[in-house]
């Protein structure tokens, strides 16, 4: 339990803080998406940390349940997913991403802070 106490904690801060700072910096992320495009290097580098992280939670975490334990292995998992595409198709990653509407990245990131912040509420309550 101390675990998933800690990773909730950590993921929770993380995802409210990068949801807030995508908010602020809206024209900054639509560049940064181009920049992805432009330089794939970027894209398998951010590739390579969410492997690195998918995996650390995977093998350490991987409680599956209806709760927020549960979310926090869905986390892994999925950032484990992202980090094997990202370095195996680059270019198909970024011409995915591409497509996202600016409505649909909004919508993403509220859920988003949604999470983090139930994240974080389970962390520092439990």
């Amino acid at each position: 339990m101390e675990l998933s106490i800690l990773l909730a904690k950590v993921m929770g801060l993380f995802t409210i803080i990068s949801a807030v700072a995508v908010l602020l910096n809206r024209k900054m992320v639509n560049g940064i998406i181009k920049d992805l495009a432009k330089h794939i290097s970027l894209g398998m580098f951010g590739g390579a940390l969410d492997l690195i992280v998918g995996l650390l939670i995977v093998l350490q975490h991987n409680i599956w349940s209806a709760d927020w334990v549960g979310l926090i292995t869905l986390f892994g998992w999925l950032a484990l997913i992202e980090g094997t595409v990202l370095l195996l198709f680059p270019k198909g990653y970024v011409k995915w991403v591409e497509k996202f509407s600016d409505n649909a990245i909004n919508v993403i990131v509220f859920i988003g802070l949604l999470i983090g912040i139930y994240l974080t509420y389970m962390g520092f309550t439990v």
